[in-house]
């Protein structure tokens, strides 16, 4: 098997080390933040279309808790990459639901600036008044424009990192001391 783009952790204890402790028996325990961002950071510069590998060296002691720790890694990022989806689908949600209240508020803006024309009378006042008008109309639709743009990417890219993580090949060495 190629052990390219592998990343590599060494483990002096399982429980204080890999995972988490204080996490609730339910959550089938998670790594620690420290183990977290160090896989996250190393995988963020591996080849985004290739396969993760990763290497945990562990004492002789701990050797025999190999599947758990295997467990743990997987179960980890499979619930960071739902949490990410999540993410992802709720921006692009929100984004929707505020480019439909943008569009009608600019709509509204637009009728007020005719009445506006209408009832006042030409002028620097008008003009000022209609201009202010249709610029927060405009300005209304700034954070959906945000959202449907720009604002998704992040979940989207962090819930592929997540799912090639919740994939990645997991081997724990024994490491001799």
């Amino acid at each position: 098997m190629n052990y390219s783009n592998e990343i590599t952790i060494r483990v002096q204890n399982v429980d204080q080390m890999l995972i988490d402790p204080k996490a609730p028996a339910y959550f089938r325990r998670k790594l620690n933040e420290e183990t977290e961002r160090f896989i996250i950071e190393e995988a963020v510069a591996l080849p985004p279309h290739e396969p993760i590998n990763l290497k945990v060296l562990v004492p002789e002691s701990e050797f025999a808790r190999g599947a758990e720790i295997t467990d743990a890694i997987c179960q980890h990022f499979a619930n960071r990459r739902k949490k990410s989806e999540k993410q992802l689908k709720d921006a692009v949600k929100l984004g929707w639901s505020s480019l439909v209240i943008g569009i009608g508020f600019v709509g509204l803006i637009l009728v007020l600036t005719q009445i506006g024309s209408q009832i006042l009378p030409k002028g620097r006042l008008e003009i000022t008044i209609r201009e202010s008008l249709i610029i927060i109309g405009w300005v209304a639709l700034w954070r959906p424009a945000e959202l449907l743009l720009y604002e998704w990417r992040p979940f989207k890219s962090e819930a592929i990192l997540f799912g090639r993580l919740q994939e990645c090949n997991v081997r724990v060495i024994e490491e001799k001391s």
